[in-house]
């Protein structure tokens, strides 16, 4: 999405730390996996898709991500500042579950409440993501 979506550099309320973080985390993902096919088709066309990505990529930062503080901004819920956990799932080596939460009582708690509660899809919001896809197709 950071790479390919237009809609991220709305979501994302600083794309570009979002996506240098994106491409950390895939280099400690491709070391820990030097033969996952997976992991080389999603390089592959990433770089040949976005030269932002290919920049990044070609810096070896090899960063995971196991906790950080991130900023969205969720065009039904507004401005959301969460922390994020990565957990390592034992029984499945190299799977992570990752966890979001706000600090309780705060605005971002209440509108992950609400986020909750919304309807899964939304035309509005599947509209705008359509004829985004049609754009990036032209």
């Amino acid at each position: 999405m950071i790479f390919l979506d237009p809609f991220a550099r709305e979501f994302h309320a600083d794309c570009e730390q979002a996506a240098r973080i994106a491409v950390g985390n895939l280099r400690a993902s491709s070391s820990q996996f030097p033969q996952d096919g997976r992991i080389e088709r999603i390089v592959g066309e990433l770089s040949v898709r976005s030269p932002a990505f290919t920049c990044l990529w070609a810096r070896y930062e090899v960063r995971p991500r196991t906790h950080d503080d991130k900023h969205f901004r969720h065009p039904r819920v507004g401005e959301l500042r969460l922390h994020f956990e990565a957990l390592a799932v034992t029984s499945a080596p190299g799977q992570h579950l990752s966890v979001y939460g706000a600090e309780p009582g705060s605005t971002d708690a209440d509108a992950l409440v609400l986020l909750g509660r919304l309807p899964e899809h939304d035309p509005a919001l599947t509209d705008r993501a359509t004829t985004a896809n049609e754009g990036e197709r032209k």
